[in-house]
């Protein structure tokens, strides 16, 4: 089973699984787009939506703020064909997520065949955004983590991003 770190995904209502792990974490499960992720708290359903040149999209999935530090996993199921298109997708979701704000860094890797892109950014106001993107079947999910700079090593922020996995793994 391999894990990543990451940050922003779709979830299906009627294909959402909540299931207890760790004392106090839950683990929710997107199966329409194939992965999960442990939260250390119940997050809240997450609803957002995204005006392509092409359509109106809406990115689904969780997110929960606790002392300070947000967790966030999403995904977008694309409603057209993804392959060659994987650096124009990840430049698009990153230019989303920090409309202001720096890139740190970016390593790109591949996931059970998927490809990925680990970004961290510094926004402007002083938080650190920790982001793992994955395409995978022609979704994009995305799990992220934001915290002040001081707390960017936090612990709970390893642990979530590390709980990702495509289901089956």
């Amino acid at each position: 089973m391999k894990t990543l770190a990451l940050i922003t995904v779709f979830v299906a209502v009627q294909a959402t699984a909540f299931g207890q792990s760790d004392a106090g974490w839950r683990v929710v499960a997107d199966k329409g787009a194939g992965y999960s992720v442990s939260y250390p708290g119940q997050p809240q359903d997450l609803s957002v939506p995204i005006q392509t040149s092409g359509a109106q999209l809406t990115l689904k999935g969780w997110q929960l703020e606790q002392n300070g530090l947000a967790f966030i996993s999403c995904s977008l199921k694309m409603p057209y064909s993804t392959k060659g298109r994987e650096d124009q997708l990840f430049a698009g979701a990153l230019k989303g997520i920090m409309k202001k704000g720096t890139v740190l860094s970016q390593q790109s890797f591949s996931l059970h065949g998927s490809p990925g892109r680990t970004v961290l950014l510094q926004a402007p106001n002083g938080f650190v955004v920790r982001d793992t993107l994955v395409l995978r079947n022609g979704t994009l999910i995305q799990v992220a983590t934001v915290s002040k700079a001081d707390q960017a090593d936090s612990p709970m922020l390893a642990k979530f991003s590390g709980s990702f996995k495509f289901l089956g793994d």
